[in-house]
This record gives structure tokens, C-alpha cells and sequence, in this order.
């Protein structure tokens, strides 16, 4: 959905305007994705886990694989 104006014929340089827009609103605090899932470390368990829960089509918010050290 982030290029559907593009895509659609939009003008390509609103598309920049509104990245930059959303880049200041993250730095800024006000906008965070929504996280419901935090796997520990980059396994192939951790990514099989990830995986079955994107296939579910039951997960809300992002699945985070947390890679550490």
C-alpha cells in the first residue's frame, strides 16, 4: 500500500513527502508500529515460529525477531 498513489498515478513526489513526514513522526514518538509477538534470537526455530504465526492470518501487529549480541 506505501506506492498505491504511485501506482495509481499520484504524483511521485507527494510519496516522499509523506515518508518524510512519517520518518519525523517516528523519531519524534509519535507513531510506533504495534508489536504482539517478541521471539529471542535469530534460530531457524524463532523464524519457523514467526513464519506459522504470518500463516495463521490471525496475528495483529508485527512479529519482532530480536537478535541479540
Amino acid at each position: 500500500m506505501v506506492f498505491s498513489r504511485i501506482v495509481a498515478g499520484g504524483d511521485v513526489g507527494s510519496q516522499g513527502r509523506i515518508l518524510a513526514r512519517a520518518a519525523d513522526d517516528v523519531a519524534a514518538g509519535r507513531l510506533r508500529p504495534i508489536v504482539t509477538t517478541t521471539l529471542e534470537g535469530l534460530t531457524a526455530e524463532s523464524m519457523k515460529t514467526a513464519h506459522a504465526l504470518a500463516e495463521s492470518g490471525r496475528t495483529i501487529g508485527k512479529t519482532v525477531i530480536r537478535v541479540t549480541g
